[in-house]
């Protein structure tokens, strides 16, 4: 159990980027609600989870999230956003951590459990946790989803209050959700972009990338140790690369070599390169980073999985909605609307308008499952209608 301990060890030492607890009031615009009103209900709910240990970077996000939430708009609803795998939970639970002391009335934490291997929280079940988390105590199931919110909403109008619901499914899971009045904060983390909460209800999305290379560095020098990571330098950039600067893999494999202290880094660089993901996993733990893609792939529909597992076919980092057309032997109608579906998931990126990538380990997942999932014949066909694509279109081979 000793990796899962270094892994759940909390930071003793605030990154840069800190924000005092308390922002001068004049910033905040949103009213602020009657005094002690939580008093009258009994303890102030707690349940912020601590941030995992050696958070690292994030410096400008975290400053943009402080921008909106105390800046001239006052944005009070925010949705963190990303690929699996990124650190969409950390994100949210440093900042929120860091503000915690900005809303008197308590902090209610709920994982919705939208990717996850258990179902995914029903609305009236996610206002059931929450409601007792109030203090109502006797809640009986309202008739209505409808019921069931205004209760709930009732119970908050008067409240200054910090709300982190996590790992949301989608706009729909989350409606009911939303406090009715302006003093809180509510901060929402999805693998979906949940694009209809900013069209409707005015949030204001944080997309988290890859971390940069310097960051990566940072991370692993915090969970291996300065003078290994420095006595290395080559070797530390490669083992970044492998891992595709994703934050759930530069922590497996900085704990896999944290139990192997004598063990070169270019050693372990050249077995994760030659096992790919299959060695990003960790004995005591159940999460693997193929685990964590999985929980995404399996929400999407058939044909996106197909499309999905060709991408992972292609050799270039670049591809467009016309070569997957070509590659999937549909037109370049259908084809944009599974890229789309694809972005949505933030299983694909699109980085120029009409170019996708993914990164390398998100390829190296859709090759895998390609070869297991698709009989050879297929991906070769696959392959050829690309050529031929390729050979007919002179100018998208450059």
């Amino acid at each position: 159990m000793a990796s899962h301990r270094r892994l759940a060890h909390l930071s003793r030492t605030p990154p840069a980027g800190h924000f005092p607890s308390h922002t001068p009031r004049a910033e905040h615009v949103r009213p602020a609600p009657p005094a002690g009103r939580a008093a009258s209900t009994g303890a102030i709910p707690s349940q912020l989870p601590p941030v995992p240990g050696a958070f690292t970077g994030r410096d400008a996000e975290l400053g943009a999230l402080e921008q909106v939430t105390t800046g001239v708009d006052g944005v009070g609803l925010v949705v963190v956003t990303g690929t699996p795998g990124i650190g969409k939970t950390s994100f949210a639970l440093r900042y929120a951590h860091q503000v915690a002391d900005r809303y008197a009335d308590g902090h209610l934490y709920l994982d919705l459990r939208g990717h996850s291997p258990a179902p995914a929280l029903r609305p009236i079940e996610a206002l059931e946790s929450l409601t007792r988390s109030l203090g109502d105590e006797a809640w009986r199931a309202p008739a209505t989803l409808e019921e069931a919110a205004a209760r709930y909403r009732s119970l908050l109008a008067d409240r200054r209050m910090l709300l982190l619901l996590d790992n949301a499914a989608s706009a729909e899971q989350v409606r009911p959700l939303l406090p009715g009045t302006p003093h809180g904060l509510t901060l929402i983390t999805s693998r979906r972009r949940l694009s209809g909460l900013l069209i409707w209800e005015g949030a204001h999305r944080i997309r988290l990338g890859v971390l940069p290379a310097e960051d990566a560095r940072r991370l692993l020098a915090r969970l291996l140790g300065t003078r290994r990571v420095a006595a290395a330098p080559e070797q530390t950039a490669a083992l970044i690369s492998a891992c595709a600067g994703l934050p759930l893999a530069l922590r497996i494999a900085a704990t896999q070599l944290a139990d192997e202290p004598w063990r070169p880094l270019q050693d372990y660089v050249a077995e994760l390169r030659g096992h790919g993901l299959a060695a990003l996993s960790l004995n005591d733990e159940r999460r693997t980073v193929s685990s964590v893609f999985d929980l995404s792939y399996r929400k999407l529909d058939a044909v996106t999985r197909r499309v999905f597992r060709l991408l992972g076919l292609v050799p270039s980092r670049d591809i467009t909605v016309d070569a997957v057309a070509a590659l999937s032997g549909t037109t370049p109608a259908t084809a944009r609307g599974l890229l789309r579906s694809l972005t949505e998931a933030h299983l694909l990126d699109e980085h120029a308008p009409g170019h996708y990538r993914f990164h390398d380990l998100l390829r190296q997942y859709a090759r895998q499952l390609a070869e297991v999932e698709d009989p050879a014949d297929a991906r070769a066909e696959a392959r050829e209608r690309l050529t031929a694509w390729l050979y007919r279109t002179p100018t998208a081979a450059g």
